[in-house]
């Protein structure tokens, strides 16, 4: 359809095509901003509708759980109260001698015990330290309940109202509770009156709110009424006392059934009244009253709010009308000026088409039709210099980027003579710890004939194990990441399996701030085994000499001897041999023979030294 639309106006004259333009632009302007007023009228409307429901509701909601409250505070008072006033009498009696104290509490107790409250309700009695004094179960009697926060704020308040939820013995589920409780001092008795508060239906009397709710109305016949959640009407203009649960919709839908289940929300439902002759929307708000099962309901036909949407369709629709009956002719007028000015134009540019752009129009006009000739003329000229100008920064472009291109290669060159030839290895690694280009000192210090044998490598083939592998990068990486200068000695893995002592530096290349080691990390790795075979050897011949140093033994200071026949008498006091005391505290061996003197003392026979 678009297609069709955009041919027929390419194909028609400017003057027929401004027409048509700007009148369909006016159409959908106006049609666009009819239906957005008219849509936020409506959602504006839809909103108020439901929030007036939903504020009714809540407002007889909070009315119904005043009555409530109200009810439930007031018969709770009033037991306690009542029942205050027989222990006062019982101890009046004690006190006047008529029944001694013990038969007065005895009483007491069985009057207490005597009475129910609703159906699960009962009176108990707590003392001010919260131990059980009155319980309908004996066993619990004595019994401290200082640990539970209601018995908590009765010790602390002992006269008063309080809500709490609670479950008795076996029950899983806690359910609402409320009790009254006054004090009788004598016995410091804490008179507690509790009952759970769905037990207390039959005391409300819908009177006291009836007629305040069936006041309440919307639109023209809207209204509020309560249900049980068994489909029973408790309040309703005209339905009290029935039971709607079965109702069905137009569309045989039980949307009561459905409000029952659902207890909080809203529905929207067809419903046809007697006599009507079709079945119009309708809007039901509703939210539930656990204590009573009931649920308050706020209910309305949805065009008695939408009413004044009709009255906007019409004035738009109306406007619509009138804008188009007035907007053809003014388009007609406004395109005739517009047009007949650019056929001349038109013209003008023909001609100067055929002189190529080069020679001024020689065409007087007036208004803006005389400015665009200026304008046009004026354009000539500049395009003629600047077409001149464009030439020469043309030649003067490409001689300098020729010039540039030259540099450029042969400092390439010399970087890429400079990475190769280099005496140190150098890699650089990109996508995660892969070799992505390095030189010939790379390659033969670890066992390879060119670098393009270690094109594409994995770090982990170069480390000793892949544990040293991964243990490297949980050490390193950090560093390098910050942007810091990476510099440790390092055994690597040459081609043959053997390990080589390096000494690595390394940066991340990428310029950010952490770094993303993925742009490429730069590696300068030399060889370093010779020294460190220096090293170990220097520690080696350092620990032999410390060895040897450790287990020479020296003699020092001053030994007695004999003069006579040289013993030397030793720590203990023992005359000890020279040789011995020197073979025990020295390294020294002694080998024995005779010097020249004493060979001809004591051998005078032997020829042992010849002259």
């Amino acid at each position: 359809m678009m297609k069709k639309i955009r041919s027929l106006l390419k194909n028609l004259s400017i003057h027929y095509r401004l027409l048509w333009s700007y009148s369909l632009t006016f159409l959908f302007i106006l049609s666009l901003a009819g239906l957005v007023i008219y849509s936020v009228a409506r959602t504006t409307i839809e909103k108020n509708i439901e929030n007036e429901l939903k504020n009714s509701t809540q407002t007889i909601l909070n009315m119904v759980k005043t009555a409530i409250n109200a009810s439930i505070r007031n018969h709770l008072r009033a037991i306690a109260e009542n029942n205050k006033d027989i222990i006062t009498d019982l101890y009046n009696k004690a006190n006047n001698g008529l029944i001694s104290s013990q038969e007065a509490k005895k009483r007491a107790k069985q009057i207490l015990l005597s009475q129910s409250i609703g159906k699960g309700g009962y009176i108990y009695c707590i003392n001010r330290e919260g131990i059980i004094q009155v319980h309908p179960k004996e066993e619990l009697v004595g019994t401290d309940l200082s640990k539970n926060n209601f018995i908590k704020i009765q010790k602390i308040k002992k006269v008063g109202y309080l809500e709490y939820d609670w479950a008795n013995p076996g029950e899983k589920i806690k359910r609402a509770k409320a009790l009254y409780m006054t004090y009788f001092t004598p016995w410091d008795w804490i008179i507690s009156v509790s009952s759970y508060r769905d037990e207390f239906q039959e005391i409300l009397s819908t009177e006291d709110f009836k007629q305040n709710i069936l006041s309440i109305t919307f639109g023209k016949t809207g209204y509020s009424y309560i249900m049980d959640s068994n489909g029973l009407l408790v309040i309703h203009p005209e339905l009290t006392g029935t039971n709607i649960y079965s109702s069905k919709d137009v569309n045989r839908r039980m949307f009561i059934k459905k409000i029952c289940e659902q207890k909080n929300g809203k529905i929207v439902y067809p419903w046809k009244n007697p006599g009507e002759l079709k079945a119009r929307e309708k809007l039901v708000v509703f939210n539930y009253v656990p204590e009573l099962d009931w649920i308050v309901a706020s209910s309305s036909y949805l065009e008695e709010f939408y009413y004044p949407l009709t009255t906007i369709a019409y004035s738009i629709g109306v406007t619509l009308f009138i804008m188009v009956i007035l907007m053809i002719p003014i388009t007609w007028l406004i395109s005739s000026m517009l047009a007949k000015p650019l056929q001349v134009m038109i013209s003008l540019f023909e001609t100067g088409a055929q002189s190529g752009f080069v020679r001024p129009l020689d065409v007087k006009w007036g208004g803006e039709m005389g400015e665009v000739v200026k304008n046009y003329n004026r354009f000539v000229g500049t395009l003629e210099t600047t077409r001149q100008q464009l030439e020469k920064s043309r030649d003067e472009l490409e001689h300098r980027v020729a010039e540039r291109t030259a540099q450029l290669t042969e400092a390439l060159g010399e970087l890429e003579a400079l990475f190769n030839n280099s005496q140190i290895g150098i890699m650089v690694l990109k996508g995660g710890r892969f070799l992505h280009k390095a030189n010939q000192r790379l390659a033969d210090i670890f066992g390879y004939n060119t670098p393009a044998q270690m094109q594409g490598f994995s770090m982990m083939d170069l480390h000793l194990s892949e544990e040293r592998f991964q243990e490297f990068g949980n050490n390193y990486f950090d560093k390098l990441i910050s942007k810091k200068m990476l510099q440790i000695e390092y055994q690597l893995k040459r081609k043959d399996g053997t390990s080589v002592w390096c000494m690595i530096s390394g940066k991340a290349l990428d310029s950010k701030i952490p770094a993303d080691l993925n742009e490429g990390v730069v590696w300068i790795i030399d060889d370093i085994s010779s020294k460190k075979h220096n090293e170990i050897e220097r520690e080696r011949l350092l620990f032999d000499l410390q060895k040897a140093l450790s287990e020479v033994k020296q003699l020092s200071g001053l030994l007695p001897i004999c003069s006579y026949c040289k013993k030397i008498r030793d720590d203990k006091g023992y005359w000890t041999q020279i040789e011995s005391y020197i073979h025990e505290h020295s390294e020294a061996e002694f080998s024995h023979g005779i010097c020249q003197d004493c060979a001809k003392k004591y051998h005078p026979d032997m020829d042992i030294y010849e002259d």
